[in-house]
């Protein structure tokens, strides 16, 4: 519904999608977001541009790349890399362990993946999608936002590459998502993917 709306009822852009700051839904999801339930069952939901950006803070992009429990910021982050900027890490070398580091009920996920990346095997791929996929641990499991994890205030900020705006530094998934949606690699990346969706 968000899409149509942008591409088909405004003839918007790429830029204006990843940078609505509203969505479509009924009362329900409305709660979710903490946002005001739309009059008349469902429609438009207004959120708080400061922490809702685009389609990649959706409750249903946010509750797919996680699972029953808890957030899994290696597939969000791939997610981004490979459908928002057209960009695939190689797979982990064989008999690598690809399992997210237990959570042991005290340390934040960043601190947990910060040990799976001190593994020179593993670090050069999970600094490539590492940092966008924590950006969004604001984000619970289904999409809620949190501000702790385990207990500890949620770090979302960090830094990417690979794109033609070179290093960005970002705050936040919000922030990210609004640097990406200026990114001329992020646009020339959707044409592609519309033109994959269209030829199945």
């Amino acid at each position: 519904a968000l899409a149509e709306h942008v591409y088909i009822e405004k003839k918007g852009t790429f830029r204006e999608l990843l940078s609505t700051s509203f969505t479509f839904g009924d009362a329900a999801l409305a709660g979710i977001y903490g946002a005001k339930a739309p009059a008349g069952g469902w429609g438009r939901i207004e959120l708080d541009s400061a922490r809702r950006v685009g389609p990649a803070t959706s409750v249903g992009f946010l509750a797919a790349t996680s699972n029953q429990k808890a957030t899994l910021p290696i597939r969000r982050g791939v997610f981004v890399r490979e459908n928002f900027l057209c960009q695939h890490p190689p797979p982990p070398p064989p008999g690598t362990n690809v399992e997210t580091p237990e959570d042991d009920g005290k340390s934040t996920i960043r601190e947990r993946l910060e040990r799976h990346r001190s593994d020179p095997q593993c670090a050069a791929c999970h600094a490539f999608f590492d940092p966008l996929g924590l950006a969004l641990e604001n984000y619970g499991a289904i999409g809620e936002w949190r501000d702790k994890d385990n207990g500890q205030a949620i770090d979302p900020s960090g830094t990417f590459d690979g794109t033609d705006l070179g290093e960005v530094w970002f705050r936040d998934g919000a922030d990210l998502l609004k640097r990406l949606a200026t990114s001329t690699t992020a646009r020339d990346c959707i044409p592609q993917q519309w033109l994959r969706y269209a030829m199945g």
